[in-house]
């Protein structure tokens, strides 16, 4: 018989967003929750990491309306930024979200947005498996409106002709509320984001365990063993992080793995106040990004420079920088990292005049040392989604397993489908069972040999 120390209302395993979502949402309602995660901070691609001295975004940077929204409703201690982004094409500079008074750069191509939406509603109707690239083929006369629609494809590694013009819908459909049209960053940056998540979990009587590899989910007995590489444990429902593509068809491709210049700057390096993110559009970036999918290195490509925000005072202000690779491209050998460094700087210094003048430490990081540094992947979607082809559901019967992330429901590949991915099982949980008797704020003892938790290595 198990030890009451290791039996747990609902087992999750992986602290990312998705994962710590639902362990809060089911502690909140007298659950009780235990968060096992393989790395050493919570968080997933929501955080920082340290190299050579200084300090740096790992990936998440910026996020829909909805996120400040869960957050709220999940009472987690934090607040958000709601900032503008500009976007350089060759023609004009476009500041987003659109406002009566940054209007005027985009009258010119009005007509083109107006015929791209009217076509996109009749694909919707039609349910016609039709691709961004057909959209604007029919409907788009202009090459800068066509680059603007790309930037969306490029924010998901996948080239126009790929992109399901369905999935470019959904991304900013009121019903699935998103909310990316109004975006937000959290105040002190990703890492504390997933640290007052973490401390709203244990605030309810949750707990999170951290460097906890887990190796095996069996059903035994009525209950689900976790075995873990610090022990095994039982829970009533375990929810997983684990990617589910073994659901997918074989041609699903994995989109476009991202490149990150880690740049650090003098404290006054030129920015603009109220601005998260400035991007580069090139000319022909539909046809670009078909390049990259061919595995091809172009001479131009798009990026995004954005500033890190971390909480305290330093010596330097730290920004990165990000693009998109060829397909198949691990590592960029010195003539390809020449290149993209002169081509980057040089663009950043048209739209950011004496940036690079207060440049004090750059490092351009490979997909491959991506994953060496973080032991997580820098592809931008799990899997570009062939036509005719639905997400699988959050809950895996023949498991008994429900899963969260990009790669089950609901439709798109980013944090805001993660987190309602969730929300998702964490009603699906409550729905099939109620928690026990009395319970109320978790009282979860420790077990001798166990793994430690968050707030054990606080101690």
């Amino acid at each position: 018989m198990p030890l009451s120390s290791d039996t747990h209302d609902v087992i999750v395993v992986g602290a990312g967003i998705s994962g710590l979502t639902a362990a809060i949402t089911l502690q909140a309602r007298g659950f009780q929750v235990r968060v096992f995660e393989k790395r050493d901070t919570a968080g997933g691609l929501c955080g920082t990491h340290t190299i050579d001295g200084y300090e740096f975004t790992i990936a998440c940077n910026d996020f829909g309306s909805a996120l400040e929204r869960a957050m709220a409703d999940l009472g987690v201690d934090i607040t958000f930024h709601h900032p503008r982004s500009l976007l350089y094409t060759e023609r004009a500079a476009y500041t987003l979200p659109l406002r009566l008074a940054t209007v005027r750069p985009f009258l010119p191509v009005a007509p083109d947005l107006l015929r791209f939406l009217r076509a996109l509603r009749v694909a919707e109707r039609s349910g016609e498996p039709i691709f961004v690239a057909d959209l604007l083929d029919r409907a788009v006369k202009g090459g800068e409106f066509a680059d603007f629609v790309a930037t969306v494809c490029w924010a998901f590694g996948s080239p126009p002709r790929r992109f399901r013009a369905d999935l470019f819908a959904a991304l900013f459909s009121k019903k699935l509320g998103y909310g990316y049209d109004h975006p937000v960053t959290p105040i002190g940056g990703t890492a504390t984001l997933a640290g007052r998540m973490v401390a709203r979990l244990q605030d309810l009587g949750g707990r999170v365990d951290l460097g906890v590899t887990v190796t095996d989910i069996a059903q035994r007995a009525g209950s689900t063993t976790v075995t873990t590489d610090h022990g095994s444990y039982y829970a009533r429902h375990v929810i997983s992080s684990q990617q589910r593509l073994n659901c997918y068809p074989p041609n699903a491709e994995a989109g476009l793995a991202v490149a990150t210049m880690h740049i650090a700057t003098t404290t006054g390096a030129p920015f603009p106040e109220g601005v998260h993110t400035v991007m580069h559009v090139p000319a022909g970036l539909p046809a670009i990004l078909t390049r990259l999918d061919a595995g091809e290195l172009p001479t131009a490509f798009a990026f995004n420079v954005f500033p890190c925000d971390l909480p305290g005072d330093r010596t330097y202000r730290s920004f990165n920088a990000y693009l998109m690779c060829p397909r198949g491209t691990d590592d960029l050998d010195p003539t390809e990292r020449d290149h993209i460094q002169g081509y980057l700087f040089d663009r950043i210094d048209t739209m950011l005049p004496g940036f690079t003048a207060a440049i004090r430490y750059h490092r351009l990081i490979a997909p491959r040392e991506f994953q060496q540094l973080h032991g997580l992947s820098s592809t931008l979607a799990p899997a570009i989604l062939p036509p005719g082809f639905t997400k699988p559901d959050n809950y895996d019967p023949d498991r008994d397993i429900y899963y969260v992330g990009n790669t089950v429901q609901p439709p798109c590949e980013h944090a805001g489908s993660a987190l309602v991915s969730g929300l998702r099982a964490a009603d699906a949980i409550s729905a099939r069972s109620e928690p026990p008797p009395g319970a109320g704020r978790s009282t979860l003892g420790d077990t001798a040999a166990g793994p430690r938790s968050e707030s054990d290595r606080a101690r």
